[in-house]
């Protein structure tokens, strides 16, 4: 199970008496460890139910201890073991008999980068799982579809707000996959956005981006208007401000991606404006097909390779400098 599914519904799955949290998310990883105690231990104080160790210095016998302590104060004892490859690896006969009568009061939380499937132990834990004494939640980058669809699950289940799936990709495209700078990024434009219900393309812009990424939105402006000159000083103003050339290539990209989708579906019969629609295009969708309609279908359909063939160059296949790169995309695009 991903993290992010049980996070969704933390009390439909049942912890059991051992939790491994795998994978190198460490902000989901600790969502998930909160939302476990907070099943767990419910208002008890957490410094007295719980008990967290680093892997390196924690040894069985006083995990075990803990584990099985009757709290005065709780009737569940929680304990959690960080960076616990190596504890794994030097422990894994004992945690193979815990598994086979896991403490009836404790849940012990394993937190590890690495599972081997294939061990003893974890085909132990599957048995587990399927009896609803134990569970393996994979705390791993999420892409896509799927990092999107989080982003607005988070931003409706933390702050009540409306976070669009375009806006959400608006944020990928420019922070990267990182879980724990884009949930940094959720509560900032939910603050940002005060009342209002709904988190924008332009509070992303405005907050995320800052005035390069506006920069970048005039660039891409004066490019679909013809102003090949506005285009260019723009980037001018980028490229002297030290934006990297492959970070503008993001918000290049992020345009033109649903630009050419919507090429390709109306070249299979479907209008372009609906093809825009289709394709999630969010910016003046209704002045992209003036803009297409002037530059023509089939240069239109060479777009993406103007933008390999540039992101190529800037990786080391060009001999030209990279701001001659780009101003000859800018002039291959308008």
């Amino acid at each position: 199970m991903h993290a992010t599914e049980f996070l969704k519904a933390p009390d439909k799955h049942a912890p059991g008496g051992l939790v491994v949290l795998v994978g190198d998310q460490d902000a989901l990883a600790a969502s998930v460890a909160a939302a476990l105690r907070g099943r767990l231990l419910g208002g008890e104080d957490e410094d007295l139910s719980a008990t967290r160790l680093a892997g390196k210095d924690a040894e069985w016998r006083a995990v075990a201890d803990d584990l099985h302590t009757v709290s005065m104060f709780g009737d569940h004892r929680l304990v959690q073991v960080d960076e616990a490859d190596d504890f794994v690896s030097r422990h894994r006969p004992q945690l193979e008999d815990y598994a086979d009568k896991p403490a009836a009061s404790g849940t012990l939380v394993l937190r590890v980068t690495k599972w081997q499937k294939t061990t003893r132990l974890a085909k132990k834990l599957v048995k587990m799982q399927e009896a609803a004494t134990g569970l393996l939640v994979e705390c791993t980058p999420l892409t896509g579809a799927k990092l999107t669809a989080y982003l607005t699950s988070l931003a409706k289940s933390r702050h009540k707000k409306k976070l669009p799936r375009e806006a959400a990709a608006l944020m990928v495209e420019l922070v990267g996959d990182s879980l724990g700078l884009l949930e940094q990024e959720v509560d900032k434009l939910a603050s940002f956005a005060g009342e209002a219900a709904e988190i924008t393309t332009e509070d992303v812009t405005a907050v995320v981006g800052g005035w390069k990424t506006e920069t970048t939105w005039k660039m891409l402006d004066a490019v679909r208007d013809g102003d090949v000159g506005r285009a260019l000083k723009l980037y001018g103003d980028l490229f002297e401000a030290g934006e990297a050339p492959q970070k503008t290539m993001g918000g290049l990209g992020f345009s033109y991606r649903k630009l050419c989708k919507a090429v390709e579906t109306s070249r299979l019969g479907k209008p372009l404006p609906a093809a825009l629609k289709d394709a999630g295009f969010f910016r003046d969708s209704d002045r992209q097909v003036p803009y297409l309609k002037r530059v023509t279908r089939k240069r239109a359909e060479l777009f993406l390779l103007e933008l390999q063939r540039t992101d190529a160059g800037l990786k080391g296949g060009s001999a030209l400098d990279e701001r001659t790169q780009m101003e000859r995309l800018l002039v291959a695009l308008s």
